[in-house]
């Protein structure tokens, strides 16, 4: 077992990060929380539950301390330990695996807590690391992409396509309405002190009335660029359902709105990488052609992916495939049509090549992209955003975030996150734009 040990500087109080290397494809992250920030966060959450209820027979309007840390013991520690996972820990693996460029496959997966809060919490995740592919001279490799079909009338709904394009004018006053994406960051703060815990997160909303998560997001209703605002730090929590109650909050800056009910020409012909008339209407050929229900942009890719998996062989290790099967059985088992999938005679085996299929490709960009240092800029999300949220235009994005809700969902989405996908749909072009003739 070999270790090695960073210490950046991610916020004032620096997280140590320990890397364990159980073997070529196996790591254990392991990230420690100093005393001071596990104290500060322990000692608040107390002062909450000694409010929670007076015991019969006292007087005082709040609980003891004492009798309050020592009968609320499991809660407290339990309360802070999420607490700090969910605004820490969380934005630290995706601040590692960035800063040293280290490539996984599925999501990290938090295997213990150790420690104190009295000492400091050390959380260990797990990570599956991708394999490691050898590209040499993969620019020189070339793939002959599928035409289009010729029929006269697909021109036609494109130029109809681009005309009402043509007349959607911009919003200059970029005011959040419903529909709209909001890019802002946020700093932890106490309410009790004006200093922030840590440095910035930024985030992407969807504001999709009514269905907001929490009377505290119609702030941003109504809001515009460089907007200031406060909301309570459960608001930005992944787990709605298991939400630690603090008071502690969170300063909001509103940085970017994308209007994705307003898609105008020059919009979409910057989203597509299509500077002039004849290069959008290209571009936009893709996905109005169809054959055999799959459209032009999907077979291109497909006709990539078959050549590059033929120049470059690689595997996935098994146990990473099998968390990917859990993903899509834990997807399906939100669709209505489940159980006539699942009793299929061969379900067991597609559900595998899926899996595996789709790691691969992901593994595959993510290694050329590394390679070729490509990075995902706010533009680039925002980009994405506005094709994501068009029905005809979705049709260009090929990789999804792992549980395609987060597109959908009515809860803040980290920014690390959407740049993982964006990067890769991002490399993707890139790949198909060097190598296809």
């Amino acid at each position: 077992m070999s270790k090695k040990t960073f210490v950046p500087a991610f916020t004032p109080r620096s997280l140590k990060y320990t890397i364990e290397k159980k073997s070529s494809h196996v790591w254990n992250l392991l990230i420690h929380i100093p005393m001071t920030l596990s104290m500060h966060i322990q000692d608040h959450i107390t002062s909450l539950y000694r409010q929670y209820t007076v015991m019969p027979g006292l007087s005082c309007s709040t609980l003891p301390i004492t009798y309050t840390q020592h009968y609320f013991a499991h809660e407290i520690e339990q309360d802070t330990q999420k607490f700090l996972y969910d605004h820490f820990i969380e934005e630290s693996i995706h601040f590692f695996l960035q800063e040293h460029a280290v490539s996984i496959v599925n999501w990290p997966r938090l295997q213990d807590i150790s420690g104190t809060a009295a000492n400091g919490y050390t959380f260990t995740v797990g990570l599956s690391r991708a394999p490691q592919i050898a590209l040499t001279d993969w620019q020189t490799h070339t793939f002959i992409a599928p035409k289009r079909k010729n029929y006269t009338d697909l021109d036609i709904q494109v130029e109809s396509f681009i005309a009402t394009l043509q007349n959607t004018k911009s919003d200059t006053a970029a005011i959040v309405e419903t529909g709209d994406w909001v890019h802002f960051s946020a700093q932890l703060r106490s309410p009790h002190i004006q200093a922030p815990l840590h440095s910035t997160s930024n985030y992407w909303l969807r504001i999709s009335i009514p269905t907001l998560a929490t009377p505290a997001m119609h702030q941003f209703l109504g809001s515009s660029k460089n907007t200031t605002f406060s909301i309570p730090a459960t608001t930005l929590t992944t787990n709605s359902a298991a939400q630690t109650h603090t008071d502690y909050v969170f300063d909001i800056t509103i940085k970017q709105v994308v209007k994705t009910n307003k898609l105008t020409l020059s919009q979409v012909q910057t989203s597509l990488a299509a500077p002039t008339h004849t290069d959008l209407h290209n571009k936009l050929i893709e996905i109005f052609s169809f054959r055999s229900d799959v459209s032009l942009r999907k077979a291109i890719i497909e006709e990539l992916f078959y050549s590059l998996f033929n120049a470059f062989r690689f595997d996935i290790p098994p146990h990473a495939i099998t968390r990917r099967k859990e993903l899509f059985l834990e997807i399906m088992t939100r669709t209505p049509d489940n159980s006539v999938y699942t009793k299929q005679k061969h379900f067991a085996t597609h559900l595998t090549l899926l899996a595996e299929t789709r790691l691969k490709e992901e593994a595959l960009v993510d290694a050329i992209a590394q390679k070729e240092n490509i990075h995902a800029t706010s533009d680039d999300i925002a980009h994405y955003l506005s094709l994501a949220s068009h029905d005809r235009l979705k049709e260009f994005l090929y990789f999804t975030p792992l549980t395609e809700e987060t597109l959908t969902t009515d809860r803040p989405c980290s920014e690390h996150v959407l740049h993982q996908v964006v990067r890769r749909e991002k490399t993707l072009n890139a790949i198909i734009q060097r190598l296809a003739i």
